[in-house]
């Protein structure tokens, strides 16, 4: 299974039919097209993964991103943290003797016994702290393949320049990736075996809006020759893995040009506390400001270098955006591509105070301000609020924030919002990452035997139990999708 992450289908498909990818075009006339849907991939992104791994939907799982709002520790903590722990599909494997090898899935956990490889964080654009099963995985694989250059993403401004230097170091990284696949592929040590190339979701939030890089480079162009080093080398993964061995070529989800401006969620819980909107980023914080003192290459060293708990409270920190979380009834939390908000209720939060029905109170009077608020040019700024409750039932439904509000998907940035009443909110931060998630993705499976798809699209939740039903396995009554083969 090769996760080609975040990458957009309607990009792919452009590259097969010009000729720029000629394998991969190749590739996909020999495959059962699947049509691809992730109905949480827009707004819950950090979702995905973890629920393609476990077959349950957010509110059973409950991750969401990298850090995460503890309720009862009224703290941001790291999604690794045992109060979000789930297991994966394969979990059972071991005992059944069936192998797997895993690379770089994002915020899916290593599930360890005889048979089981795995490594994350050898090259991942997410936040993660890097880990593998057994203990020397990732050395031999650093020793037989190399370095990976992709690390998390710090979410800065970058330059032209700056985008370009990026765009070769994700061929390299992607090259090194197809590299280990072919090696990896060509040992007899796995039944399942999933690589994640996070190389296309890292290119994808900064190469999607229309830009020259140079001259004769575009952001499109850029996005091509990070994606060569696969076509070039997918013939020979192929030939490696064998005539009897399916082999998927998949995205959860694609992107599309925006601008995040989810940064405003405060100043809109300002608006609604009657206060005036206050723009954080105007008045950083005394580490704010001495990090703004640096330049960036040395910022992200230093921050690469920080202990990962300690890098998950400074996040959790700035998020708050100066905001008591002990005394306020609602305050953001940590999101990005929507602003995310959690409630103060009485029995849930450490020091809740909230009744159910003043907490249903309150959200209704936000989603009708949220209603109010324009883009510059008059257009609304954001999409209906979503409560999670509603959306994502489920027995960890209370791990997610309470309540988004998206972005609207017409707006390709704003840097001003404007109030029912005549106010004005400012955002001061500059433009970082240019592409935003969405629901839709790929799915080509080209099968080592007789196949006939049940029907023409899956759902996130389907891979598992469709995995499961290839290699002869069980399919336990916990998962929520449905196997797409007989």
């Amino acid at each position: 299974m090769l996760g080609l992450d975040a990458l957009d289908e309607k990009l792919l498909v452009r590259f097969c039919d010009d000729g720029t990818l000629p394998n991969l075009a190749a590739f996909r006339e020999s495959a059962v097209s699947l049509g691809m849907t992730s109905p949480d991939g827009e707004l819950l992104h950090g979702s995905v993964w973890p629920t393609f791994a476990s077959g349950t939907g957010p509110g059973t799982h409950g991750v969401y991103f990298w850090t995460q709002w503890l309720a009862e520790e009224q703290r941001h903590v790291r999604n690794n943290h045992p109060a979000f722990a789930y297991e994966p599909f394969w979990s059972e494997f071991p005992a059944a003797g069936k192998r797997v090898t895993t690379i770089d899935i994002p915020y899916v956990p290593l599930v360890q016994g005889p048979g089981m490889r795995g490594a994350t964080g050898w090259g991942l654009q997410d936040e993660v702290e890097p880990v593998s099963y057994p203990g020397g995985f990732r050395r031999e694989i650093e020793h037989r393949f190399g370095h990976n250059p992709l690390g998390f993403d710090t979410v800065e401004p970058r330059t032209p320049g700056e985008k370009l230097k990026m765009a070769r170091m994700l061929r390299v990284g992607l090259k090194r990736r197809a590299a280990l696949v072919e090696g990896l592929a060509r040992q007899d040590e796995w039944d399942l075996f999933i690589v994640v190339f996070s190389e296309t979701h890292h290119a994808g939030h900064y190469l999607s809006m229309p830009q020259d890089l140079t001259e004769r480079t575009t952001n499109v162009s850029a996005m091509a020759a990070i994606l060569r080093p696969l076509d070039e080398a997918l013939p020979r993964i192929v030939q490696a893995a064998g005539p009897t061995c399916d082999i998927v070529v998949f995205s959860l989800h694609g992107m599309r040009p925006q601008v995040d401006y989810s940064h405003f969620g405060a100043q809109v819980l300002d608006l609604l506390a009657g206060r005036r909107p206050f723009d954080a980023a105007a008045h950083p914080d005394l580490l704010r400001r001495i990090r703004n003192l640096v330049p960036d290459s040395v910022h992200r060293a230093i921050w690469n270098r920080l202990p990962a708990r300690l890098r998950a409270s400074r996040q959790g920190q700035l998020s708050l955006a100066g905001v008591d979380p002990a005394t306020e009834p609602i305050f953001p939390v940590v999101h990005d591509s929507g602003a995310a908000f959690r409630l103060n209720v009485f029995g849930r939060e450490r020091d809740g105070f909230l009744t159910d029905d003043a907490a249903t109170e309150i959200l209704t009077r936000l989603e009708a301000l949220a209603a109010g608020l324009t883009v510059p040019d008059g257009g609304p700024a954001f999409e209906p609020l979503v409560r999670s409750a509603h959306r994502w039932p489920g027995p960890r439904h209370h791990r997610l924030p309470d309540a988004f509000l998206p972005l609207n998907r017409e707006v390709e940035a704003a840097d001003a919002l404007v109030a029912g009443g005549g106010a004005v909110l400012r955002a001061s931060q500059p433009e970082t990452r240019n592409g935003a998630h969405t629901r839709e993705g790929f799915c080509y499976l080209r099968p080592g035997g007789p196949f006939e798809p049940l029907r023409p699209t899956v759902d996130l939740r389907d891979f598992a139990p469709t995995v499961l039903r290839l290699l002869g396995m069980p399919i336990p009554e916990r998962l929520e999708g449905t196997a797409v083969v007989a």
